[in-house]
């Protein structure tokens, strides 16, 4: 199985990008939005999908991306497609909250995802998916006004990809343990922000 893929971007399509391995290009269907342009350098964590009339990979920026593909698409009735569809339409954070706090209206507003699809979502993922601790580190503190959830929507606000926030959050909460207002917190994660 291809696991992971490192090369240049060649073309870009509305939902695949081709990307040239060592001279060998692969079209890989990717997250809507993924914000690649021709001649950058990518990398993809993948999921090979063999069918009886073709072998199709689907590519992700992230490997909790790769995680939630994988756990969608074991759903009963969704498939590839509706799976890229989501993460295209939503981030996966915000995916596994409405799963776990079975929010069918979030749900439902996934393209491909009716009313009966959502409830075999939140059925069948609820046990499955877990928030991790970064992220319940964030709800916890948004929730209670903390530092560090008001950190995490100024670094989103300021175009920084939520989980690149998060974790750069989680850095920055180690290193000022005992100061943990907003200013030192938005500080020490920009300097862990690549």
């Amino acid at each position: 199985m291809i696991a992971m893929l490192r090369g240049r971007v060649v073309r870009v399509g509305e939902e695949w990008v081709i990307l040239d391995v060592q001279g060998v290009g692969y079209r890989v269907f990717t997250p809507v939005g993924s914000g690649t342009v021709p001649g950058a350098e990518l990398t993809l964590y993948t999921y090979l999908q063999v069918r009886e009339d073709a072998m199709v990979l689907y590519g992700f920026a992230l490997e909790e991306q790769l995680e939630l593909f994988e756990a969608l698409i074991s759903v009963s009735g969704l498939g590839p497609k509706t799976a890229l569809g989501a993460l295209s339409s939503m981030d996966a954070d915000r995916i596994r909250r409405a799963v776990l706090s079975e929010d069918l209206a979030a749900l439902t507003k996934l393209p491909g995802v009716g009313k009966k699809t959502a409830q075999r979502l939140i059925l069948e993922l609820k046990d499955k998916l877990s928030l991790g601790s970064a992220i319940e580190l964030e709800l916890s503190a948004v929730e209670t006004g903390e530092p560090v959830g008001e950190a995490l929507e100024a670094l989103v606000a300021l175009g920084y990809a939520p989980a690149e926030a998060k974790n750069a959050l989680g850095k920055a909460a180690k290193e000022v343990e005992g100061r943990a207002d907003l200013e030192s917190l938005i500080k020490s994660a920009l300097k862990h922000i690549r």
